[in-house]
């Protein structure tokens, strides 16, 4: 009886976690380790690519309010990375039955 209700259980466990994968509420921990790691990597690229080498030669021939657009087209480019990784989290993922 005791092995009937552990199993009864687990059945029930797995059906809840279906029901939130076809919800869109669940995400594997593997997708989001994969997403993250690889768009974290592009933000660092283009923070180190745009302010290390690519603003600074720009940014001296500029006044405070060319300054301030140059440096918010680079924010904005990182912002629409990690958007670009929160949307890619939210895809359907696969479960075994």
């Amino acid at each position: 009886e005791e092995l009937k209700t552990r199993k009864l259980l687990a059945e029930v466990k797995q059906a809840e976690i279906k029901l939130k994968v076809m919800e869109g509420t669940y995400v594997a921990i593997e997708k989001v380790r994969e997403v993250w790691t690889a768009h974290i990597g592009q933000v660092r690229q283009i923070l180190e690519s745009r302010f290390l080498n690519e603003l600074p030669p720009i940014l001296t021939t500029l006044d405070a309010v060319q300054i301030r657009e140059k440096l918010q087209e680079v924010l904005d480019e990182t912002y629409k990375a990690i958007s670009i990784a929160a949307d890619s989290i939210k895809e359907p993922v696969d479960i075994e039955d």
